[in-house]
């Protein structure tokens, strides 16, 4: 079955760009703030459309068919189309200013720097200015137009983390953080976990799974930032719950392994702002870079990471 162009909907494109680039359904899912289920409705409904098979399905996610291959080219040159048209409206309103940005220190010291500079290369007008707040300010701070958006963490990519106010999102990108220790031979379940901040939802988690997988509390210490609770790993006494990027190259050099046998958290990167900000360009550019620019740079990674062993308490 062939299909006329207004049987299309922008949304199912947007969404088979989205599975193609990232080659797994629950991917796409949490970039595009959608619940996966919906992500599997558009594919079927895009392909039933067109008439043709757009995904194989495997063992580790979708990649494309040769017809795939052939609709991801027109739909990538009509969404830069339909960027085009919407710079070429917005001209009139130049982006420019300054917009305060906040978040968590994960977010701030990994994840943002991109961002930053993509903006000022194509904005040479705009002013971005970063602080790092305590997961438990974000939405407030956000909500007092202290910062004009905020990033957060949320566990899940469900819609109704803001309900009790006018806030807007958009989920960016998935956050991994694992157990890392400097020992080779093992590590007990009760050694101490050095985290940076308790309020961090991706080690509220680990907490509540480390619970649930050992049936006791995580033997835990705040130390107060990431890079301290890497700095004051000790051999075979201590483990570091960290975000996985901040740790990449010392796994990749052979210094640190990740505890195999700890939880770990997936976790999403969400922007916030609040709902009379939505009309501004200025606003409306950063959060369409953010969605641009920032990726999941540890999924993969951790997936063939060298681990060490849990050893048996005594």
């Amino acid at each position: 079955m062939s299909a006329n162009w207004y049987d299309l909907s922008i949304h199912q494109l947007r969404t088979f760009l989205e599975v193609a680039r990232t080659g797994n359904l629950t991917k796409a899912a949490s970039r595009l703030g959608y619940a996966q289920s919906s992500v599997t409705v558009h594919i079927r409904t895009l392909e039933r459309r067109l008439g043709v098979r757009l995904f194989h399905r495997h063992s580790q996610g979708v990649r494309l068919t040769d017809e795939g291959e052939s609709v991801i080219g027109h739909a990538s040159r009509l969404f830069e189309v339909i960027d085009d048209m919407v710079r070429s409206v917005g001209s009139s309103e130049p982006v420019r200013g300054r917009v305060a940005i906040g978040g968590p220190a994960v977010l701030t010291s990994y994840y943002l720097g991109p961002l930053l500079r993509k903006c000022h290369q194509v904005y040479p007008e705009l002013r971005l200015s970063t602080r790092t707040l305590r997961p438990s300010d974000i939405e407030k701070t956000v909500r007092a137009g202290e910062v004009d958006l905020g990033f957060v963490l949320t566990e899940d990519c469900g819609d109704d983390q803001f309900r009790d106010g006018p806030l807007h999102w958009r989920t960016l990108c998935a956050v991994d953080f694992v157990a890392v220790s400097t020992t080779k031979t093992g590590v007990r379940v009760d050694d101490v976990v050095l985290v940076d901040d308790p309020e961090c939802v991706a080690q509220q988690v680990m907490a509540r799974e480390f619970r649930r997988r050992f049936g006791r509390p995580l033997p835990s210490l705040e130390v107060g930032s990431i890079a301290s609770a890497v700095d004051n790993l000790r051999d075979t006494t201590n483990v570091a719950f960290v975000p996985y990027v901040a740790v990449k190259e010392k796994i990749d050099r052979g210094e640190l392994s990740i505890v195999s046998h700890f939880p770990s958290a997936h976790v999403h990167a969400r922007a916030i702002w609040r709902a009379e900000m939505t009309n501004s360009p200025t606003l409306t550019a950063v959060v369409r870079h953010a969605v641009e620019v920032l990726s999941d740079p540890v999924a993969e990674l951790a997936t063939v990471a060298p681990t060490c062993a849990l050893a048996t308490a005594g």
